[in-house]
C-alpha cells in the first residue's frame, strides 16, 4: 500500500452506476459535445500574384488585327438562294 495504483481498487468500479441510475425505457445520456469557434478571416493585405502594374508582363495579342467575319458569304457571287447568272435574269424579264 506504500506505493500508489499498486493494487486495484476493486469495489468502486462496481458501484459507478448505482450513483447514476438509468431508466431502459427512456435512456438519459450525457454526450461529448463540442462547439465551433468563430471562423478567423484572415487580413486581406495584397494579391501577390497580380503584376499588372509592372510593364511588360502582358503578352502581345494573337492577331495584330481584329479577324473578319469568315462564315459571310455576302462578298460572294452565287452563294445566295435562288441566285441565278446575270444573264439569265435578264431573260426573264
Amino acid at each position: 500500500d506504500d506505493i500508489e495504483g499498486s493494487r486495484p481498487r476493486g469495489a468502486t468500479h462496481k458501484h459507478a452506476r448505482a450513483n447514476n441510475p438509468v431508466d431502459p425505457l427512456v435512456p438519459n445520456y450525457k454526450l461529448p459535445s463540442y462547439e465551433l469557434p468563430p471562423d478567423a478571416t484572415p487580413k486581406f493585405i495584397r494579391d501577390t500574384l497580380d503584376v499588372s502594374d509592372i510593364d511588360g508582363t502582358r503578352s502581345k495579342p494573337l492577331y495584330r488585327f481584329p479577324t473578319r467575319e469568315n462564315w459571310e458569304v455576302r462578298d460572294i457571287e452565287g452563294a445566295k438562294a435562288g441566285w441565278k447568272p446575270r444573264h439569265k435574269r435578264v431573260q426573264k424579264q
